[in-house]
């Protein structure tokens, strides 16, 4: 077996030395698939105490992709490279893993994607006037957050900062941003006030942390971290102290959201074969699994009201935005684009009645605002940078 994995490393390395045509962002991308295809074994071989051959494959990965680094086919494959090269330096299996997962996720946004034609609205655009919305974008070179209005003017750059920051997630009152940033050597929580000042450290680890969010009281921000094999559900105080671990599964678990009453926190896990959505008790006791289906299930999200969960699924085939009631039942289709448009990151708006996401709909990732029975989406980025991870404000407001 491994005679047959060095020889396909080796056509791939003689390939990508050889075989150096100036490529296109589309010629990157139909490369991706197998990039990240072949992290995945080289993930697998890590966890299994075989890194010659992990390691062997993260090489064959960077070949693979050098001439899209050269010529700067899609940035984040540029990024992506500059985390497989600190594997090789690195000797712990955690830090490995956790570089692996962030280069497979800035892969991700330069995956194949369909172009066509968006169809016109079939009623005017009137997306709220209140609430502020955050995102994250390379459009400056770099992932900076941003925050506009609801409509999609007024952008400002928040972070405005050499490094990289993704991930932000209001304060329920609207006075503070939590972000992730690689500003310190690694991924770490950080929070600033609502116009980008006075940001914060406050996670120091050599690991990886992601996807913030906020307890309705502001005391405390419950994040995904990978710290013990795989990822985990801690919560923090918002001054840095007093981290505890929620989760304890051999499986993923991520993307946490805190329900509105902060009593409960919802999040998906990996069960049977897929990510599946559960709850917990903000302490992390008394978990139960709300999705059981074949397909993955992730990004849920409490609306304002904490009655009903939107989520992500690919369970049709196509990952789509889906809401559910709180206990799991009286599931409802928001989003039915085009095979193979890629949909995530749903958050709700202040008011419950939209919801904003991001889609590639468009031939790269932009951030829309849609009706919760489907109608009248908006492109409210419109921009040919990366614009993703929104994050909804409850509180009213707008950016001059």
């Amino acid at each position: 077996m491994k005679q047959l994995v060095w020889r396909l490393l080796l056509v791939i390395w003689i390939a990508a030395i050889f075989v150096t045509p100036a490529y296109s962002q589309s010629d990157c991308r139909t490369l991706v698939p197998q990039a990240v295809s072949l992290l995945v074994q080289s993930q697998t071989s890590f966890e299994a105490g075989d890194s010659v051959i992990g390691q062997a494959l993260v090489n064959a990965v960077r070949a693979l992709l050098a001439p899209c680094v050269q010529s700067g086919g899609c940035a984040e494959i540029a990024q992506a490279d500059m985390l497989l090269a600190e594997i090789v330096s690195t000797t712990d299996p955690k830090t490995v893993i956790g570089l692996l997962d962030r280069a497979k996720d800035f892969l991700a946004t330069c995956l194949p994607i369909a172009t066509f034609e968006t169809p016109e609205a079939t009623e005017p655009s009137t997306p709220p006037t209140t609430g502020l919305i955050v995102f994250a974008s390379d459009r400056d070179g770099n992932g900076e957050i941003y925050a506009m209005n609801a409509d999609g003017s007024g952008l400002r750059n928040l972070t405005n900062h050499p490094s990289n920051d993704f991930s932000p997630a209001w304060s329920l009152n609207g006075e503070q941003v939590a972000f992730i940033s690689d500003r310190s050597g690694n991924w770490e929580l950080y929070v600033m006030n609502a116009d980008g000042s006075k940001p914060v450290q406050l996670t120091n680890n050599s690991l990886t942390e992601d996807d913030p969010s906020w307890s309705p009281d502001g005391k405390q921000i419950a994040f995904e971290s990978f710290q013990d094999d795989n990822y985990e559900i801690y919560v923090i105080n918002a001054d840095g102290s007093n981290l505890l671990r929620l989760t304890d599964y051999p499986g993923h678990d991520k993307h946490p959201s805190w329900s509105p009453d902060g009593n409960q926190i919802a999040f998906d896990s990996f069960s049977g074969g897929y990510q599946e959505l559960a709850l917990m008790n903000a302490d992390g006791s008394n978990v139960r699994q709300l999705t059981n289906h074949f397909g993955n299930n992730y990004f849920p999200t409490w609306s304002p009201d904490g009655s009903q969960i939107a989520f992500v699924s690919d369970r049709d085939g196509d990952t789509e935005i889906y809401v559910m009631n709180a206990d799991g039942f009286n599931l409802k289709r928001v989003t039915n684009w085009p095979s193979p448009t890629l949909t995530v990151s749903p958050v709700w708006s202040p008011d419950g009645k939209q919801i904003a996401f991001v889609t590639d709909r468009d031939g790269n990732y932009e951030v829309y605002v849609i009706k919760i029975d489907g109608s009248n989406p908006q492109n409210i980025t419109n921009n040919p940078a990366y614009d993703g991870l929104p994050d909804w404000s409850w509180s009213s407001g707008r950016v001059k």
